[in-house]
């Protein structure tokens, strides 16, 4: 396992339901000069879980993880996830994401300048959070992924006041209608057992190309409005389920 050479600036405490957090943020962030690497051996479940509130984890390259790279559990609001690369390539993917929000709904997240591979259904699933900034991330690479049926760019299955802008999004391209580049819904549609609607979606000023599906939303569960997106070469551009 490589060595990580990094920094942490400020720190947030909890122990036994008291919470000493005050205002500080724990940061979890690459030294100048470095590209840590969190090798996670193949192991399964996540190789980087975020638990606590208000942490920011910045400049890692996240692989070899047998489930989902960087998984937000319930409890972490204000998690921010900045800068990092989730690298599928090498990984058994099984039922995984690169990063995936844990059912809870933390709120207030900040999802940055990812580059970030597919896992075995998906890139970046969002799970009844609210308040959620998705801006400027990579998404590519569906290679390798026989054994599932599909695999999605960004799922959202519930929460609201949630914005996907300046992202690209490729390569969801499985040869079958199931795989897209964005998938938003709830009523059970999205994520089986998740049944609340998603509001307030503002997907805006995206690249989404050469995907099987560009974008394909449940429009009886999810309030939305989209603008100055590019979506091209798609074997269907958008599609209304």
């Amino acid at each position: 396992m490589s060595t990580l050479a990094g920094k942490l600036t400020g720190f947030g405490y909890s122990h036994d339901g008291v919470d000493n957090t005050g205002s500080k943020r724990l940061t979890l962030e690459a030294a100048d000069g470095f590209s840590p690497t969190i090798d996670a051996g193949d192991g399964d479940g996540t190789a980087v879980g975020i638990e606590a509130s208000d942490v920011r984890v910045e400049g890692f390259t996240v692989q070899n993880f047998n489930e989902n790279g960087i998984t937000i559990f319930g409890s972490a609001t204000g998690a921010e996830v900045v800068g990092n690369t989730v690298d599928t390539s090498s990984t058994d993917k099984g039922n995984g994401f690169a990063i995936n929000t844990d059912d809870g709904g933390a709120a207030n997240l900040l999802i940055k300048d990812n580059e970030l591979g597919y896992g075995d259904e998906g890139s970046l699933q969002l799970n009844q959070n609210s308040g959620v900034d998705v801006t400027g991330n990579t998404i590519s690479n569906a290679e390798g992924q026989a054994d599932g049926t599909q695999v999605i760019g960004i799922t959202i299955a519930g929460g609201g006041d949630i914005t996907i802008t300046e992202n690209t999004i490729s390569d969801a391209d499985l040869g079958n209608e199931n795989s897209r580049g964005i998938l938003a819904g709830g009523d059970g549609n999205v994520i089986p057992g998740v049944t609340a609607d998603t509001d307030n979606l503002d997907i805006n000023s995206n690249s989404i190309t050469d995907n099987d599906v560009g974008i394909a939303l449940y429009t009886n569960s999810v309030s939305y409005s989209l603008s100055d997106n590019t979506i091209e070469r798609n074997r269907v551009d958008t599609a209304a389920l």
